[in-house]
């Protein structure tokens, strides 16, 4: 028997065409996430099964539960993929982006709307998938708080170097100003490239950008003008 064990063991790690099982692994993995998004974008969640992931995929569902287990796991893999890539490629637009604050804001603006347009797919899987019931709902509402905390974190550099109090009250306000400004900034955000997508919303590329961009900077105007104010606002 450990005789049969060890042969089986070396089989397994064996290198074959220049690959080792990991790298074979890892291809098959890489294989189903496409597929996967392929059908997404396609044919949309109610046709997004095991069968239907392997048959594009071209492999057995041997391979599949072998890395996923269940197609929902795959979907919220695949949607925390994309979603992490949409950070990152914000981040990075903002920081090269400058000092002004509409500049910046255009450049984070304009990085969401490459994320969503160079991959047809993709948006399928953040936002029109995303927007009714079922995983990719409920996995897009998990992963708000993150856009809600980036957006209340760019909010509160741009802005709150302009208000010298520091009494505890007026910091609790201004962190509840701008959890309120930022998920509003996050929702209203996500809610109209969506209805630009599916040609609800009127305009080109470009004039949804400098139109969201000017709207995203009139709420953080707005709300740090009325936390000045505050308590007297």
């Amino acid at each position: 028997m450990p005789d049969r064990h060890n042969a089986f063991m070396a089989s397994a790690g064996r290198t074959y065409g220049g690959k080792s099982s990991d790298d074979r692994r890892a291809e098959r993995r890489e294989r189903l996430l496409a597929a996967g998004l392929e059908l997404l974008g396609d044919e949309g969640l109610a046709a997004f099964t095991v069968r239907g992931v392997c048959a594009r995929a071209g492999l057995t569902p041997r391979y599949f539960y072998e890395e996923f287990g269940t197609a929902d796991e795959l979907a919220r893999q695949l949607f925390d993929r994309e979603f992490d890539l949409a950070l990152q490629r914000v981040g990075i637009a903002v920081a090269g982006a400058g000092e002004d604050t509409l500049v910046r804001v255009d450049a984070a603006v304009g990085a969401v709307l490459d994320v969503m347009t160079e991959v047809p797919a993709r948006a399928a899987v953040l936002l029109t998938e995303a927007s009714g019931a079922g995983v990719l709902a409920a996995r897009r509402a998990e992963r708000m708080e993150d856009v809600i905390g980036v957006v209340a974190g760019f909010g509160r550099a741009t802005y709150a170097s302009g208000d010298p109090r520091t009494d505890a009250a007026a910091v609790d306000e201004g962190d509840r100003a701008l959890r309120v400004a930022a998920t509003f900034v996050a929702g209203g955000l996500a809610q109209t490239i969506d209805a630009w997508l599916r040609g609800r919303a009127p305009g080109s590329r470009d004039a949804l950008q400098r139109d969201l961009a000017a709207e995203i900077v009139a709420v953080g105007d707005a709300a740090f003008a009325r936390l000045r104010a505050w308590p007297e606002g």
